[in-house]
């Protein structure tokens, strides 16, 4: 079922839903955090204490914390704990509400095998999640600053993320947070054949993304990418 998401976006969402049989796409807006300007405070409705788990510090509680919230198996869990990622967790007294990602590593997927590309400075936030039941109450603010302070300690200098057009919730914190745009990415898969169009603007798609498969799944293809048209403006 299509939920309302205001009159443009059930549009897009529906002509998506229609054309998926024969391709579909993700439009996103890129984001980036300069941390060495003032950052923001969450605007939570309520107090909202935050840990920043990251590495082997923890990372059994880290883990059971964010399986226990039922958005990720486990698998999925270890491995972005194994590359080192950090995850925000936001705890309301004891109990785990949400949590956001941070990556440091290239390779990352953004969609249709279009992969981040992080240099020694910088950092992805991605993946941040709040049962449906505790939206609304500022907890996604809660964990993304988390990440900013988080990875100033660090030492970074940028943070960048990502949101679909289609995120209307993501899009208004993003605007709310006052982070700047600085790209926004088309992706379109033509199904059958997995022939992919890729569109940038605002900045070269290659400045910011590699394309192509990584790892294991470069081996079972045989070192071969799938076949990709690459633009940027």
């Amino acid at each position: 079922m299509l939920r309302w998401r205001g009159l443009f976006l059930f549009f897009l969402l529906t002509i998506r839903e229609i054309f998926r049989p024969i391709l579909y796409w993700y439009i996103f807006h890129i984001f980036a955090r300069d941390l060495k300007k003032p950052l923001p405070e969450p605007f939570a409705k309520e107090k909202v204490d935050v840990t920043v788990y990251c590495g082997e510090n923890n990372s059994e509680k880290a883990r059971a914390e964010v399986l226990g919230m039922g958005d990720l198996p486990a698998a999925e869990i270890e491995k972005r704990l194994g590359r080192g990622d950090a995850v925000a967790i936001a705890y309301d007294e004891s109990k785990a509400v949400g949590y956001m990602w941070l990556t440091f590593t290239s390779g990352m997927e953004l969609a249709f095998d279009t992969r981040w590309m992080v240099r020694s400075d910088e950092g992805v936030k991605y993946d941040s999640f709040v049962p449906r039941k505790l939206r609304g109450r500022g907890i996604h603010s809660v964990v993304s600053t988390a990440l900013d302070r988080y990875a100033r300690e660090r030492g970074l200098a940028m943070l960048f993320s990502s949101i679909s057009v289609l995120n209307a919730q993501s899009m208004s914190l993003a605007k709310r947070l006052k982070v700047a745009k600085t790209m926004t990415v088309i992706l379109v898969r033509v199904r059958g054949v997995k022939w992919t169009w890729r569109k940038a603007t605002g900045a070269p798609l290659e400045s910011r993304f590699s394309v192509g498969l990584v790892g294991h799944e470069a081996a079972a293809s045989g070192g071969k990418g799938r076949a990709a048209s690459v633009s940027g403006e």
